[in-house]
């Protein structure tokens, strides 16, 4: 935990768990959508796996 520290993130921790933040980024306030019923979390995450998903397939295409 101290490693990340050094390298510039912050590390949240609490009970058994930690979150990881870069330094310079606001926590997330992890609320619940009313309409996709998914934390905020989860919607980013569900984003950042797209777009990865969509990259992969602009690269099979060449």
């Amino acid at each position: 935990m101290d490693q990340l520290v050094l390298q510039g993130y912050t590390v949240k921790k609490t009970g058994d768990k930690c979150k990881i933040y870069p330094m310079f980024s606001a926590p997330i306030t992890n609320t619940v959508n009313d309409i996709t019923g998914l934390t905020r979390e989860e919607e980013i995450g569900m984003k950042e796996k797209q777009r990865v998903i969509d990259h992969n397939s602009t690269n099979d295409e060449y």
